[in-house]
């Protein structure tokens, strides 16, 4: 990732959105159990919706991306320079803590607005954003410091950093939602 950030970014993007859609796809359905006595019908039906959802949700995180690179050049992020790397940059921090979100939460203004004031439930997919957003945060602390580092070009700590606050928040959501 030092070496060459867009690259690694670039050629890791499409890995991230299968790994993303796959725990997607066997996690909501445990959320939206399909009743026993419902038949095949009901649970293809189940099955489709799921698939449309997980579809919708990587299609609207990656139209949102543009929106989050604005996001990260507002807090700092090199506006003429390194271009390339922010926008995948940005396409990371969509999938990890977007995406889940989108395929979880129904799309409408008042459960997003509980989700923007912090006040949506608990549940894994909502903490991973939130660490993934924390971890991006975090990860940018070592960018400014004087130690003339490869690892501390631009993106390379604040991917590492949203990657890391994902794991963390996620088995936070996990551990604090598997106690209810």
């Amino acid at each position: 990732l030092p070496s060459d950030p867009v690259k690694t970014l670039g050629y890791s993007l499409p890995a991230v959105a299968l790994i993303q859609a796959v725990n997607i796809l066997f996690t909501i359905p445990k959320s939206e159990p399909v009743a026993k006595s419902s038949g095949n019908k009901k649970k293809k039906q189940a099955k489709s919706r799921v698939s449309q959802t997980t579809i919708l949700g990587l299609v609207l995180s990656m139209l949102l991306t543009p929106f989050i690179h604005l996001i990260y050049v507002l807090f700092g992020a090199p506006v003429t320079v390194s271009i390339p790397a922010t926008f995948l940059l940005s396409a990371h921090t969509a999938l990890l803590a977007l995406f889940p979100l989108l395929c979880t939460f129904p799309l409408d203004g008042v459960t997003w607005t509980n989700i923007v004031a912090l006040k949506a439930p608990v549940t894994p997919a909502y903490t991973a954003a939130l660490g993934t957003i924390a971890g991006a945060w975090l990860g940018a602390v070592p960018i400014p410091l004087d130690w003339d580092r490869e690892w501390q070009t631009w993106p390379v700590t604040v991917v590492f950093g949203a990657y890391v606050g994902n794991a963390v928040g996620r088995l936070v959501g996990v551990v604090i939602s598997g106690k209810k």
